[in-house]
Formats: C-alpha cells, sequence, structure tokens
C-alpha cells in the first residue's frame, strides 16, 4: 500500500494535486496569520 502511495504521488498527476493544494493552503493561512496576528505557525504532533 505504502508503494502505491509513493507512486501516485509521483505521477504527474499527484504532483498537479500537490501543486494546487500548496496554492489553496497558502491564502487560508495566510488569512488565519493576520487575523489572529501569528507570527508563526507551530505543528504539534
Amino acid at each position: 500500500m505504502h508503494k502505491e502511495v509513493i507512486e501516485n504521488q509521483e505521477s504527474i498527476h499527484g504532483a498537479l494535486l500537490r501543486m494546487n493544494r500548496s496554492m489553496q493552503a497558502e491564502g487560508t493561512f495566510g488569512v488565519m496569520k493576520n487575523n489572529r496576528c501569528y507570527k508563526r505557525i507551530v505543528r504539534r504532533e
């Protein structure tokens, strides 16, 4: 299953989806950072 995921991500279609998602997320995080006066978003696991 892991190999299938990697193959999907490395395909041209997967690259286009990742690129599109990164563009969409930038706007959302920009609004959050501006509204809440964040300088850095920290991801916790």
